[in-house]
């Protein structure tokens, strides 16, 4: 998977669903998940998932790799439409929290969890997913997650779900966007900037 840095918030990404497939998409959100410092709002990452939207979802998670030299965990989840949001805080509890009973669940219908990739809607049922969303609203999550959404993104509907949840969360969404138009040929803007004063 080759992942390419284009700005804070956009990025482009190759990835490898299947071996003989090979998507290029752009990603429309972005969650850095770990744990707050004890006397400060910032995070300690431990893991990165990126939001892939094509022509379908694709969530990727992969560990931190900036402050250490950890291994190159990696694994794709290919979620539906209406739980798109939901599924990656099912890939959190699973491969962050690694919660005991929640993997037990889906090991049963997986086999293994480490596979490359994992077409949720195919391989966990419905009502299994239901039970497996329900569990992970009743963990006490331990991790903060900084989450970024570009306005485009189809979860900016599914943001709600969110206040079920027992975590820590910072949400980011688009306050001021300038981009070039190809149909206008000249940059637009969209938004306002609001300097927040130092109060401290």
């Amino acid at each position: 998977m080759d992942i390419i840095c284009l700005g804070q918030h956009v990025i482009i990404i190759k990835q490898a669903i299947h071996k003989e497939l090979i998507v290029l998409a752009v990603l429309t959100a972005q969650m850095l998940i770990g744990t707050n410092h004890y006397n400060q709002t910032g995070l300690n990452p431990s893991h990165y998932l990126f939001l892939s939207e094509n022509s379908r979802p694709v969530w990727i998670l992969v560990s931190q790799n900036i402050f250490s030299s950890n291994d190159d965990f990696k694994t794709i989840w290919i979620p539906g439409l209406e739980d798109t949001l939901e599924v990656a805080l099912l890939m959190i509890a699973i491969y962050v929290l690694k919660d005991e009973e929640i993997r037990r669940i889906v090991r049963e219908h997986l086999g293994d969890l480490n596979q490359e990739s994992v077409e949720v809607h195919r391989e966990i049922s419905k009502k299994v997913r239901k039970q497996l969303y329900k569990k992970c609203r009743q963990l006490n999550y331990r991790s903060k997650v900084v989450l970024t959404i570009i306005k485009e993104s189809q979860i900016n509907r599914q943001l709600e779900v969110l206040t079920e949840y027992q975590l820590e969360l910072d949400i980011c969404t688009p306050q001021y966007s300038c981009y070039y138009s190809g149909w206008k040929e000249k940059m637009e803007a969209e938004g306002k900037l609001e300097v927040i004063r130092d109060q401290f």
